[in-house]
């Protein structure tokens, strides 16, 4: 039994080809897990790009002889029943950092195969360490996986008796069994699922759009297409890790003639080893998903969050043009760059001052590329939680002078806005009620508080909590469980002299 989860491809799938080369029998197997698509970070959106992947993935299954059985309920049950029809002896699958819900749902599956007497056999899907001992060995261990071959996908795949024909309980196709959802907000902007396309859009990266991609991901603006948009393929396998580094790589040392696009490559690799970076944090420590990374930054707020603000702030009415403008984008697509998550995030944990969590579950939501072992530590970064970051409270209307200088984006998203010249459509709230009637704008909300005073308040009320109650000791705990091995070693933040953010804050990624 081949298990896919997130790993939607038959090319470079070690499990997959593990099981075509031993000759025997095999069973590919989806799970739709009903629970799953109620907890609070899961939403439609992400559920269409998968069955369209999935659509894609049992075509290629197809041309080799087989096809993909989907199933709808638990994957225990799935295995009992299946077992009762098939000689199943093995599992094989890819290992998966998730949340809590996808922990013990492993968690039970390698007991019930321990208890059945079946083999169950994991494969990294990326350059994440299992039961790491020591953060220093990472890079090493990432390097080894990235860097090895990548395996072809199988030419054929042999299939049990009577597997043809074969059907559950459950009807075969996705679309008559999609899960219910919690969260079903529509997404027409959305990006389309399937390897072709995810193989597309790494071609047109590598040989045009890569070029300046360092310079270009921040704006809004430019991002769409300097940006590689390979996040949801790589959060749901499509493509693997490994081919797009080894793809990228191979470029840019073809691209002796062009420095710029071999140096924008660079940079773009540099990012993938952040992915796997980010998403060892929550494989080590999986309570983050729950409470902040410094365990005692978490009682820095207490009380419950305003909801007005967390709602305005959801629904892109904070009155800021240029946060509001980012959520309503993201409503639409599913998708925007890391500097505009960033800056979305921080405005909720500090302007608005709200926990942690519910900005960060909203987030998860909204994201199609959702990867919790990225989603969960960036956002408590983002929020100033780590214990080992510096503080980056960004000033909505200076960012939006800076990256959306002539109020593209902002009019674009806002149409309220869509007449205001380029002097009052970084701060509407400015003008007089004569301007107003003169250039519109008299519709849009006011902003929900004096973003600035907001600002000095919440680093003022962080400073003194640091100061009073967190301890060196955790401190230490988190840089020695977490923090990037690379570069010189820095003094944590706050301490005298301590100009500049650690290493891994200055190349974080959401999804560059």
């Amino acid at each position: 039994m081949v298990w896919f989860k997130r790993d939607l491809r038959v090319q470079d799938h070690p499990p997959l080809h593990y099981a075509a080369e031993l000759g025997e029998a095999v069973i590919p197997l989806y799970v739709i897990e009903p629970e799953y698509w109620q907890l609070p970070d899961t939403s439609r959106r992400q559920w269409l790009f998968i069955e369209e992947s999935l659509a894609e993935l049992n075509r290629e299954l197809l041309k080799r002889g087989s096809r993909l059985l989907i199933w709808h309920g638990r994957i225990t049950d799935a295995l009992s029943a299946l077992r009762k029809h098939f000689n199943i002896n093995r599992v094989v699958c890819h290992q998966e950092t998730g949340g809590q819900w996808t922990y013990k749902r492993d968690e039970a599956t390698i007991g019930w195969c321990q208890e059945q007497g079946i083999e169950f056999r994991e494969w990294r899907q990326f350059g994440v360490v299992r039961r790491l001992k020591n953060r220093d060995l990472w890079d090493t261990e990432w390097n080894r996986v990235i860097k090895s071959d990548q395996l072809s996908a199988p030419g054929s795949i042999h299939s049990p008796e009577g597997f043809e024909g074969f059907e559950t309980s459950q009807p075969a196709q996705t679309t008559k069994h999609a899960p219910e959802f919690s969260h079903t907000r529509p997404c027409p902007g959305r990006q389309i699922g399937g390897r072709q396309q995810g193989e597309k859009l790494l071609a047109s990266f590598l040989e045009r759009r890569c070029a300046g991609y360092q310079y270009n991901i921040s704006s809004p603006n430019t991002a769409p297409r300097a940006c590689s948009r390979l996040s949801p393929h790589i959060a749901y396998g499509t493509l693997s890790l490994r081919e797009i580094y080894q793809g990228a790589k191979a470029t840019g040392q073809h691209s002796s003639s062009l420095p710029r696009k071999k140096k924008s490559l660079t940079s773009f690799r540099s990012r993938l080893h952040w992915h796997c970076h980010f998403i060892q944090k929550l494989e080590d420590e999986p309570e983050l998903e729950f409470r902040a990374m410094h365990r005692e930054m978490e009682k820095l707020k207490s009380g419950p969050d305003n909801s007005e603000r967390l709602q305005r702030w959801q629904e892109g009415q904070t009155g800021w043009p240029l946060v509001d403008a980012c959520m309503r984008a993201l409503h639409h697509s599913g998708w925007i760059n890391f500097r505009m998550r960033a800056m979305i995030m921080a405005v909720a944990s500090y302007q608005l001052w709200l926990h942690w969590r519910d900005p960060g579950l909203h987030l998860a939501r909204l994201f199609t590329d959702f990867e919790p072992g990225i989603h969960y530590p960036q956002v408590q970064m983002q929020s100033g939680l780590t214990g080992i970051n510096a503080l980056r409270i960004y000033n909505p209307v200076l960012q939006s002078l800076k990256l959306d200088k002539e109020g593209e984006f902002i009019r674009r998203w806002i149409p309220e806005l869509a007449g205001l010249p380029e002097v009052w459509i970084h701060t509407p709230w400015l003008m007089t009620r004569a301007q107003q009637q003169r250039f519109g704008g008299n519709t849009y909300i006011s902003p929900v508080c004096d973003h600035e005073q907001a600002a000095r308040s919440a680093r003022k009320a962080i400073g003194s909590f640091r100061q009073q109650q967190v301890s060196r000791e955790e401190t230490s705990r988190v840089l020695h469980t977490h923090g990037s091995r690379k570069g010189p070693v820095q003094k944590r933040p706050g301490a005298s002299g301590n100009k500049k953010p650690p290493g891994d804050y200055q190349l974080s990624l959401f999804d560059e």
